[in-house]
Formats: C-alpha cells, sequence, structure tokens
C-alpha cells in the first residue's frame, strides 16, 4: 500500500480491528452458551471426557476469540508503533475467517458427545485455528526486521509475541494430532496457556499504563528486562513440565514457577505505579486494572493447589478466562476509543462486563474452594458464575454489535495518541491527519 506521495503507508490497516473485535465478541458468547449449556446437558460425559474438553476450551479461548483481540491489536497499532509495513489485506481477511469458522467447527463437533467423531472431525477446527496464526509468520517477521534501528520503545512484547503466534500454531496442530498422550496436553498447556497467554496479559499491563497512559512505570530497558525475565521463566516451566512428565524430574517444587510466573506478571505492571496514579485520580481502563488486582487471586490459587498436590487449573482458570479476558477487552475498548478520539477522561470502561466478570471469577474460586476441600460451598455457585458470565459476556456481544452497525459519534481511521507519536519526525505526517 502506497499514499499519494508514493511513500510506503503503514497505516491502510488501521480501523480494521472492528471486524475482529465483533467476532471475538459474538464467538465469546457462543462459547458461554454452547459449553455451559452442553456441560449442563450432558454432565456425565463431560466429566468423563475432562481432559479433551478442557484442551478443547483452552483453544477455543485461547486461540479463538482471544486470538481475535490480538490478531485486531496487532493489525491495527504494531505498524504504527514500529513504523512497519503493514499488514496484507488478504491475510487480515483470511485470519478473520480462519478464526471464526475454527470456532464455529469446534463448537459443533462438541455436541456430537461422542470422542471418536470429536478426534476425527475436531481436526479440521484445529487446524483453522492454527492455521490463523501461522499465516502471519511473514508479516510478524517484517514487524520484527523493521523494529531494528527504529526509535520506538518496543520492549520485546509487541515484536517477540506476534512471532511466537506461529508457533503456537504447529505446537497446537501436533498437540491434537497427539491428543490422546497426556504429554502432549501438559507441554500445550504449559506453552499457550502458563507462558504464552501470561505475557500477552503482561503486554496488554505495559501497553496500556506504560505507554498509552504514559503513566512511566517502567523505563524501555527495565521493560526490556521484564520481557527477559518472563522468556527465561517460561521456558523453565516448560521445560519443567516435559521433565516432570518424562520422570527426568522429580522435584515438585518445579510446578512453582507457575505462580512465579503470575508474580512476574503482576509485579513486573508495577503495581505500586499503577495505584499511585490511579489514586491521583488520572483516568484508566478500569477494566485492565481490576484484571490486574485479580492476579493475586490466582497467585494465591496456585499456591496453595500445588501444596495441595493438585493441578493448578482453578487458578489457571481464573488467569485465563477472568484475567485474560478482562484485561484483553479493557484494552480494547480503549484502543476503540482512541478510533473515536475521546477524551481519556470520557472513555467507555464496560461496567456491566467488568461486574458480571468479577462476579463470576468469585462465584468460580467458591465452587472451586468446595472442590478442593476447603470450604463447603452451595450447590448454586457453578450456576452463578455461568449466568454471571454469560450476562457480562451477553451486554458485550451486544454492546460490540451496535456499536459496529449504528455508532453515531465520530470515529477516526487514524487512533488518537498513536497517530502522531513520532510528531517530532513525522515521514507520514500523522498529526495532520484526522
Amino acid at each position: 500500500m502506497w499514499d499519494l506521495r508514493e511513500r510506503l503507508d503503514h497505516r491502510w490497516a488501521a480501523g480494521s480491528y472492528l471486524d475482529f473485535f465483533l467476532a471475538s465478541a459474538m464467538m465469546l458468547l457462543v462459547f458461554i452458551l454452547g459449553i455451559g449449556i452442553g456441560f449442563q446437558y450432558n454432565q456425565v460425559w463431560y466429566e468423563e471426557n475432562k481432559e479433551l474438553m478442557q484442551h478443547i476450551a483452552y483453544m477455543l479461548v485461547a486461540m479463538g476469540w482471544m486470538g481475535a483481540i490480538m490478531m485486531a491489536i496487532g493489525f491495527d497499532l504494531l505498524p504504527f508503533i514500529h513504523q512497519s509495513e503493514s499488514y496484507d489485506v488478504s491475510i487480515l481477511r483470511m485470519c478473520i475467517a480462519l478464526n471464526i469458522t475454527g470456532q464455529i467447527g469446534l463448537i459443533i463437533v462438541t455436541f456430537t458427545f461422542d470422542r471418536e467423531i470429536i478426534l476425527a472431525y475436531g481436526t479440521v477446527g484445529v487446524t483453522l485455528l492454527a492455521l490463523q496464526f501461522i499465516v502471519v509468520v511473514g508479516p510478524s517477521w517484517q514487524v520484527f526486521k523493521d523494529r531494528i534501528g527504529n526509535r520506538a520503545e518496543a520492549s520485546g512484547f509487541g515484536t517477540f509475541l506476534p512471532l511466537m503466534m506461529p508457533l503456537i500454531g504447529v505446537v497446537a496442530l501436533v498437540s491434537w494430532v497427539t491428543v490422546e498422550a497426556e504429554l502432549s496436553r501438559e507441554l500445550f498447556k504449559a506453552l499457550l496457556v502458563d507462558f504464552f497467554m501470561t505475557t500477552v496479559i503482561l503486554a496488554m499491563f505495559i501497553g496500556h499504563f506504560n505507554r498509552r497512559l504514559e503513566w512511566d512505570i517502567g523505563s524501555k530497558y527495565s521493560t526490556q528486562r521484564l520481557f527477559l525475565i518472563m522468556m527465561i521463566l517460561g521456558t523453565i516451566h516448560v521445560i519443567g513440565t516435559w521433565a516432570q512428565h518424562t520422570g527426568r524430574f522429580t522435584d515438585p517444587r518445579i510446578e512453582y514457577t507457575l505462580p512465579l510466573l503470575y508474580a512476574v506478571a503482576f509485579l513486573g505492571a508495577r503495581p505500586d505505579g499503577i495505584w499511585r496514579n490511579v489514586l491521583a485520580k488520572r483516568p484508566h481502563s478500569q477494566l485492565i486494572l481490576a484484571a490486574h488486582a485479580w492476579i493475586i487471586t490466582a497467585i494465591v490459587m496456585a499456591m496453595f493447589e500445588i501444596r495441595q498436590g493438585l493441578e493448578p487449573n482453578h487458578a489457571r482458570h481464573v488467569m485465563l478466562l477472568g484475567v485474560g479476558t478482562m484485561a484483553l477487552w479493557g484494552f480494547a475498548f480503549w484502543m476503540h476509543d482512541d478510533h473515536c478520539h475521546l477524551p481519556l477522561d470520557r472513555g467507555r470502561s464496560g461496567w456491566p462486563f467488568l461486574i458480571g466478570m468479577s462476579l463470576a471469577i468469585g462465584f468460580n474460586v467458591l465452587a472451586s474452594l468446595d472442590i478442593i476441600g476447603v470450604l463447603n460451598a452451595p450447590d448454586w455457585a457453578n450456576s452463578a458464575s455461568l449466568l454471571s458470565a454469560m450476562i457480562g459476556m451477553g451486554y458485550l456481544s451486544v454492546w460490540w454489535l451496535w456499536e459496529t452497525l449504528f455508532h453515531q459519534g465520530e470515529w477516526h481511521r487514524i487512533p488518537m495518541y498513536y497517530g502522531n507519536m513520532y510528531e517530532d519526525a513525522d515521514p507520514y505526517e500523522f498529526a495532520d491527519e484526522e
């Protein structure tokens, strides 16, 4: 894509996020309704095939509607941040199609409640979801190369995370082909859910509080060190998972790398700096702030479950479905407001979604403590958690549908703030474009 002066225009993909966000919001509701209703309808079958369904759920969440949000942010903002050549339009459309069809295919096949059919025909859905990550390898590599010598204060999150996505896609395919093997499922969970998604969540915190709001909670070099720490710790966690399940390392303390990852994500975002600015009543995303606060619950639950000799799945659910969902959608709301050029103090917070998801996390933790054996939770705790999530996500789906089709205010293809990041040396004259 070239501008009127025959210069490479990396701005053409700006505003392309709307299709991704709408697809994510609609599929988020479909996921909750599909998995929730399916579980209530045939709970015995779900319990008998718990490991398989958990594997499918992780794919639908992290590579499905969360994957759509990550793609939207990448297509829309990374070319601005890194002054990089934008993604090709054919790849953008392909990713949307692969994401939606992959999720629908995988959800539909689970309603057969037949393990053999799911393993056979679920391959189609998994392949489509994996391909959406694999096809961005070229553009991701281009962003990485363009970052070299760039003045952008990139910490590594915005360049290396896109490069990890093709790897995630390949690992997802391999894990599905070998899904009957416990080691395959555990490695996929360690890489995608524990390592990659926790790093993505931290990237949302840094991107919002440090870059977008300019709260100066970390320098370029401190965020680079933070990214390096996450990479090292995540690699140790994945290798430790492999060593434990192959009998090469039997010390159970290696499992504490999971709450350690969560702790680094929490502390790395500098809660002291965040709350100093929050108490000063500076505008911010309440969704992202709530997501950051809920990490404490995930850390405590992970440590408690590991100490009890249990798999820390309840902590993973809090981190992925609770913290991850609020962090990504909080970033999405704020990015959309930037395209609408709304002043910071008028940004949309998504309070119904925030309340619904917080209640869902709370009820889920209550039910989890009952399962672990800490206390006797009421029988309706799980149902209340599901209902709260459905209400919050239902609001989100309706809001994005209305905003996409019937938005009455101003909307600008070039987002506020990102359009003039390089105002002092503005080769594309962002500052003059509305």
